[in-house]
């Protein structure tokens, strides 16, 4: 399934999601000492939107963050970060460092959270140095699983990002303890290529 995943940005295909793949999930989450909830009824789904649409305003109107940002963005190919075609690289950069876009950003990533067939939190009991790597490994098999079944997922990690919006995502939550990530899954309604990705013995230390 690793190469079957894509992170997935675009509005997903209008295809529900059936009960028994989110059990599979939620049980993915679950073997590595993490929950899975997925998010639903009308009022919490706003509710996270309305979060997420929050953060973005929180970290666009941070110029610090933006340059960070701006940072991450290079040609395809050229190591890790956000892959762009090398001509639109310095106008990106230049637009991100310099304006504050939170609004327009924060209403498409709300629209995204609304619209998409699961919206789920993974979180785990504690918020310790085990808990958080508990977490990172629930997400690789939730997402493998994902994949395997044909899903793809991206992320909307807003709410986590920003210290005082946390709390409020953790309310929502009926399984109790600390929201690590927020995920939106569904089905791709087109086929993403593969990301580029560094060789493993770039990576791998022995």
């Amino acid at each position: 399934a690793i190469t079957k995943r894509r992170t997935y940005r675009k509005r997903f295909a209008e295809k529900s999601v059936s009960d028994d793949l989110l059990n599979a999930l939620m049980m993915a989450a679950g073997v590595e000492g993490a929950w899975l909830e997925p998010i639903e009824g009308a009022d919490a789904r706003s509710a996270t939107s309305g979060l997420v649409s929050e953060g973005d305003a929180v970290q666009w109107a941070n110029p610090s963050w933006r340059r960070e940002l701006a940072q991450w963005m290079h040609p395809r190919r050229s190591g890790d970060g956000l892959s762009l075609p090398w001509l639109a690289v310095p106008i990106a950069q230049l637009v991100v460092r310099s304006f504050d876009m939170g609004g327009g950003v924060g209403a498409k990533d709300s629209e995204l959270a609304e619209n998409s067939p699961v919206l789920a939190v993974l979180g785990t009991a504690s918020d310790g140095v085990v808990d958080r790597l508990a977490a990172g490994q629930a997400l690789e098999r939730v997402l493998l699983t994902a994949a395997e079944a044909g899903l793809q997922a991206s992320y909307l990690n807003q709410p986590i990002q920003v210290e005082l919006l946390r709390p409020k995502l953790g309310e929502l939550c009926k399984s109790g303890g600390y929201p690590q990530v927020l995920l939106r899954l569904g089905y791709q309604s087109e086929e993403l290529p593969e990301t580029p990705r560094r060789p493993v013995a770039d990576v791998l230390q022995q």
